[in-house]
């Protein structure tokens, strides 16, 4: 049996999804209503998917992201209200496996997580190539960017990147915790981004071009 996390602030969705997918017999869902909850299902409980709206309000989604890069092995279907050409671009950079409207049905649901089980993926195919096409001249300033990283920052970023934490690089590059903390305060600010999983739709938009 499959074990899947949903997360979504509508109890009606999370109710009638869950209702559905356990009465198929094949998964076995959990739901969190918001972020926080979710992180401490995963203390307990390690979903094969992970369902969820990636650019919730105030960087929620980032930090769920974050924490599903560093447990390993999850797969991550972004879940929208909208389908966005900008937003779908930078979900699929993140690593999404596939994207799912809310609007979808339920046999249209299960159709897309047993792609990503199998270990494709499934996009909107239009609307995933017009996500890449605008990539170019975001790649281009993201080079620029990257320029103005020290040689010690890009080594910090491409550890960041494979899901090392501060304290792994700390003892890969033969430095203390605090000095790595600086280096990312740093990278952050040059970059202009907030978070590892920003860092990681940037560094993955580079590989890509």
């Amino acid at each position: 049996m499959h074990k899947i996390l949903l997360v979504d602030d509508h109890g009606f969705f999370l109710h009638g999804f869950k209702q559905y997918l356990n009465c198929t017999g094949r998964f076995s869902v959990s739901t969190a209503t918001n972020v926080q909850g979710a992180i401490e299902l995963l203390k307990y409980d390690i979903p094969k998917v992970a369902i969820f709206d990636i650019f919730r309000e105030q960087g929620s989604g980032m930090r769920l992201l974050e924490h599903l890069y560093r447990q390993g092995g999850i797969y991550i279907v972004h879940l929208a209200a909208d389908i966005d050409v900008g937003q779908t671009g930078n979900a699929i950079q993140l690593g999404a496996r596939a994207i799912a409207g809310k609007d979808s049905t339920p046999k249209d649901m299960i159709k897309l997580m047993d792609t990503v089980l199998a270990g494709a993926t499934d996009y909107q195919a239009d609307i995933a190539t017009r996500a890449k096409s605008g990539q170019p001249h975001m790649i281009g300033r993201e080079n620029d960017k990257n320029g103005a990283l020290t040689k010690r920052e890009k080594l910090v970023v491409e550890l960041a990147c494979q899901g090392l934490r501060n304290r792994d690089i700390a003892e890969r590059c033969g430095l203390t915790e605090g000095t790595v903390k600086a280096h990312m305060h740093n990278i952050f600010g040059k970059l202009g981004i907030s978070s590892r999983a920003e860092l990681i739709v940037q560094q993955n938009a580079l590989r890509l071009a």
